[in-house]
């Protein structure tokens, strides 16, 4: 049975939901998108289009709203739903690209903010 959390977010009105990849899904996103050997940007939308979706009741344009604490909380109770799939992944060799995915999720959100305090000078 696919694991599912759901949690509140001081300042929020929704609940948010993580849920457990299912075999399907991580097959999906690693034979469909040919995942290792992509570059950042590649690997960027594979995140904000494909994975966040997939697991997520949020979606990119409320991502990029919260504050790196938030997007601390979402992330650690991605990793706590999809820990098996961790593990695996990095027994099969594939802790570089989950490593890749968080570092682009993090690097679009660190530029959305950089263009957002340039707007506001």
């Amino acid at each position: 049975m696919r694991k599912t959390i759901t949690f509140k977010i001081e300042g929020y009105d929704k609940s948010f939901e993580v849920k457990e990849l299912s075999v399907k899904e991580i097959i999906g996103l690693m034979q469909d998108e040919g995942i290792q050997g992509q570059d950042l940007n590649s690997l960027k939308a594979i995140f904000t289009e494909r994975l966040l979706p997939l697991c997520v009741n949020v979606d990119i344009n409320e991502l990029v709203e919260m504050v790196p604490s938030e997007i601390m909380i979402m992330w650690n109770h991605f990793k706590a739903m999809n820990s098996d799939f961790f593990d695996m992944a990095q027994k099969l060799g594939l802790a570089e690209v989950i490593a890749d995915l968080k570092k682009a999720a993090i690097d679009d959100f660190l530029k959305l903010l950089a263009a957002l305090s340039k707007q506001d000078t």
